[in-house]
């Protein structure tokens, strides 16, 4: 963990949405709180978009190939490490 936190214990928590967390610079406060809201809105826009064309439709166009496009991006980096 080159760039990380100087040191982790068993004490420090790291959370990748907690601006506070020991794991981000002070000057990325404000990128982390702004990720923090675009994930809640995209979220929302998910829900939303869910009630209109229904929760069947959302798995089968978002999340299917969205598991399928992060399993390839992973097993590329993998295969590449």
């Amino acid at each position: 963990d080159v760039t990380g936190p100087p040191a982790h214990d068993e004490i420090s928590w790291v959370n990748h949405f907690n601006p506070y967390c020991a794991y981000f610079p002070t000057t990325m406060t404000n990128f982390v709180v702004l990720s923090d809201i675009a994930l809640i809105g995209w979220i929302w826009c998910l829900c939303r978009i869910s009630q209109l064309i229904g929760l069947v439709n959302i798995i089968f166009y978002y999340f299917v190939p969205y598991l399928i496009v992060n399993h390839w991006l992973v097993m590329i980096t993998f295969l590449q490490h």
